[in-house]
């Protein structure tokens, strides 16, 4: 059944119908009821009925409300459709749900195929979750070869609520992509204010080709592949007890101006600045892939006498930035060094630009 958004439709195979409001995958659409509900239906059970000739769905969520009549009634068919001459839609009122009290947020992306007898092998359809106790304005993009971000799709989210950004295909994970979410909270009630997330996830084309990737879940039918973006229960300092100076200094960064930090080395932490100006007398005419080298081949050499010096923890300082650095750290830590942890070192201490490994 061909069917567009927007067109009023029945069910085929129960009672009720509605308007189609968005497409969740090629084979299933939303339909919002007369009660403002969106029911996931199969494109296969519905079917397109002529407004002119069907009024059973004529409501205020759908049509104009017809001008009542000097009985008080409301005309919802012509005059020759005397079956409905008695029919009186009631009043319905909009109430807007109230946001909880709670403060939790957990905002994930789920990559759910069509086929799941085949998902290493089927198109993706690439959802935003917001598992969260706030309402969410956020924006997915991908890094492009040029260091620009390539807009996916962006929106409003109400709590507990997931959203179909778009279909990817199976070329598009053809090679490394690194995606990038940001995120802002806001609820429609007095609320604990949190600072804007914006992260950068990392996706391989092998995570996407062992079916063993593909895991159920309590957000869909089908096994999926889903990534935590921004989530309240990871073990990092409370937003709570963030001050406004340290937030403020984490904004600094994010615009790549750094603080002025006490690098400090011991046998328990080392601290390296892997910023270009900290490492050369003078980077410029220096191309961008020459001034990377350079700071991976820091890194490296550092991390390689760490582990000779049997130090516990090492802070690489890479700054924000595109993320460009932080993303091949991290990448060469996964590939070269299985064996190691590492994280998001201390925000009150770093903000957003370091990263933390822990090497025994």
């Amino acid at each position: 059944m061909n069917c567009k958004i927007g067109d009023k439709v029945r069910f085929l195979n129960s009672t009720g119908g509605g308007i189609v409001v968005r497409f969740l995958n090629k084979n299933i659409v939303a339909v919002q009821d007369e009660d403002g509900f969106d029911i996931p239906v199969p494109i296969s059970e519905v079917v397109v009925i002529d407004e002119k000739k069907d009024s059973a769905f004529a409501s205020s969520s759908y049509i104009q409300k017809p001008t009542p009549s000097s009985t008080g009634k409301q005309d919802l068919a012509s005059e020759d459709d005397e079956e409905f001459d008695d029919f009186v839609i009631p009043e319905r009122k909009e109430v807007e749900a109230i946001d909880p009290s709670t403060n939790n947020y957990n905002v994930l992306l789920a990559f759910v195929p069509f086929n799941k007898q085949n998902p290493a092998n089927s198109e993706l359809d690439l959802y935003i979750i917001n598992d969260s106790d706030y309402r969410i304005a956020y924006s997915v993009g991908k890094w492009t070869d040029k260091e620009l971000l390539q807009p996916i799709g962006s929106g409003i989210m109400e709590s507990d609520y997931k959203e179909r950004i778009c279909t990817l295909t199976r070329d598009d994970f053809s090679k490394l992509q690194v995606f990038n979410v940001s995120i802002i909270y806001f609820k429609n009630r007095d609320f604990l204010p949190l600072p804007p997330e914006q992260v950068n996830l990392e996706l391989t084309p092998l995570k996407f080709v062992k079916a063993n990737s593909f895991k159920e879940t309590e957000y869909f039918e089908e096994p999926a592949v889903i990534f935590t973006v921004a989530t309240s229960s990871k073990p990092n300092t409370p937003v709570s007890s963030i001050t406004k100076k340290e937030l403020e200094q984490s904004l600094k960064e994010k615009k790549d101006i750094r603080p002025k930090l006490n690098l400090k080395s011991t046998t328990e932490q080392e601290e390296i600045d892997l910023h270009i100006d900290e490492l050369v007398d003078n980077s410029e005419g220096m191309s961008n892939g020459e001034i990377l080298e350079i700071q991976m081949a820091r890194f490296t050499t550092t991390l390689e006498g760490a582990i000779r010096a049997k130090t516990k923890r090492i802070v690489f300082i890479h700054g924000v930035g595109n993320g460009k650095l932080k993303n091949e750290v991290r990448k060469t830590l996964e590939r070269s060094y299985p064996k190691l942890k590492f994280q998001d070192a201390s925000f009150k201490e770093y903000g957003y630009g370091a990263t933390l490994v822990i090497l025994k």
